[in-house]
């Protein structure tokens, strides 16, 4: 039983380099990135070989949630909570209307709040499509973009 603090440790600090590899916005990937290196190199250095498998499984993790499909996943995901939050928001105003009972204005105020920022999550979504897609190609005029030669008389 020598090596149960040992394990105990190295399980607690893989969970919480899992939960590294989760980033709460898709625009701080670059950072946890770097921090889970740099973590990583630190535990080789150490010579904890089993923490730095585990952060190196978290950093793949990473790779995979801050790939196009994965913001895109982590961003319909917001969405669709948004979205229950906006219908919870809806009930809870029909509520206070129909029975008269609790804070009508507070409850809109919530509904207002909620549908905006599903409005905002929404937009941001649509931002980060348009920045995804490829642009067209423009075709090459024939004569290699150079100005038609003047005519001659």
């Amino acid at each position: 039983m020598k090596f149960a603090p040992a394990l105990i440790a190295i399980a607690a600090l893989s969970a919480s380099a899992l939960s590294l590899a989760q980033p709460a916005d898709p625009d701080d990937c670059a950072q946890k990135r770097a921090g889970l290196t740099s973590e990583m190199e630190k535990a080789k250095s150490a010579g904890k070989d089993a923490h730095a498998v585990s952060l190196e499984r978290a950093r793949g993790e990473l790779a995979v949630s801050c790939s196009e499909p994965g913001e895109r996943v982590m961003s319909e995901r917001r969405i669709s909570t948004q979205e229950k939050k906006v219908t919870q928001a809806q009930k809870a105003v029909d509520a206070a209307e129909k029975d008269g009972k609790g804070d009508g204005a507070k409850a809109r105020a919530e509904l207002k709040k909620a549908q905006a920022e599903l409005e905002r999550l929404k937009r941001d979504a649509a931002k980060k499509e348009q920045k995804q897609k490829p642009k067209p190609a423009q075709p090459k005029p024939e004569n290699g973009g150079q100005p038609p030669a003047p005519a001659k008389p």
